[in-house]
């Protein structure tokens, strides 16, 4: 009989708990060039992941009576969301280039693909790294955060968008218990969040 010996897991990573603050995320930005920004929007403000943002196109742009949405299936499952236009989704949509079907695109224009999502955030947090190794000034950015910790980021632009905890769980992809939690963490991080998570609550109360 073969005998099977299984090295414990010591350690079980849980992103959940990783959340990008705004001063995080800001940081980012300030670090991008214009074609890289619209990549890290995409994912802090649509709660995209690296496959979802390289297929969006301008007809997954629709009208509603609140303003836009934009209407997808998600790559990895094949689920539809329906993600509310934010304001800062709104301006990616309204300067992508007169002929381009891609609303975020790679530094060349041509199509983004998964990998090179992750590695623009990546190396535009490096490259902010690197300043405030030099800058005193400077707050440096987690080096535990990876790309898909902006999707917690993005549960709260969802907020404030308007959308209960129920449209968030279904736009994330997560379960509505997972989705109160994770809101409730970044709420810590942004006090002034809390006002908004309880108005939605209050309105799901029976």
């Amino acid at each position: 009989m073969k005998l099977s010996f299984r090295q414990p897991k010591l350690y079980k990573s849980n992103r959940a708990e990783l959340i990008w603050s705004p001063e995080e995320v800001q940081a980012l930005l300030d670090a991008a060039r214009p074609k890289e920004a619209r990549v890290i929007i995409a994912a802090s403000e649509g709660g995209l992941s690296p496959q979802d943002i390289g297929i969006l196109k301008l007809r997954h742009v629709q009208a509603t009576p609140r303003g836009r949405r934009l209407f997808l299936r998600r790559t990895k499952t094949g689920n539809p969301i329906s993600l509310p236009v934010t304001p800062a989704l709104g301006a990616l949509i309204d300067t992508v280039p007169s002929g381009q079907e891609w609303i975020v695109t790679s530094r060349t224009g041509k199509r983004l693909t998964s990998l090179r999502a992750s590695q623009i955030i990546r190396e535009v947090k490096l490259r902010h790294n690197a300043r405030a190794r030099l800058d005193a000034d400077m707050m440096p950015i987690r080096d535990e955060l990876h790309p898909y910790d902006l999707r917690g980021t993005a549960a709260t632009a969802l907020l404030r968008a308007g959308c209960s905890l129920k449209e968030i769980a279904v736009t994330m992809g997560w379960g509505l218990r997972h989705a109160g939690p994770v809101i409730e963490r970044y709420v810590a991080l942004v006090p002034e969040v809390l006002v908004k998570l309880m108005a939605v609550r209050s309105r799901q109360d029976p």
